[in-house]
């Protein structure tokens, strides 16, 4: 789970990072998912990542 804290903490420097540039999902993704298996919030058998594809392919196709 990413917590409120994991992603206020992880957010400033994503957006420094990737300020005046073009970005995808997986751009937000991976610095989220570094952080909550740094933060220990996160199991390590998860993956933001893959846990957000799933969710994003369900909200396109309408089922969410």
């Amino acid at each position: 789970m990413v917590t409120l804290d994991t992603y206020l903490d992880t957010m400033p420097g994503y957006l420094d990072d990737h300020a005046y540039a073009a970005v995808d999902f997986p751009d937000l993704w991976a610095p989220l998912n570094d952080a909550a298996h740094r933060d220990g919030t996160l199991a390590d058998d998860l993956d933001v990542g893959e846990i957000m594809n799933t969710y994003m392919v369900q909200v396109r196709r309408g089922a969410c």
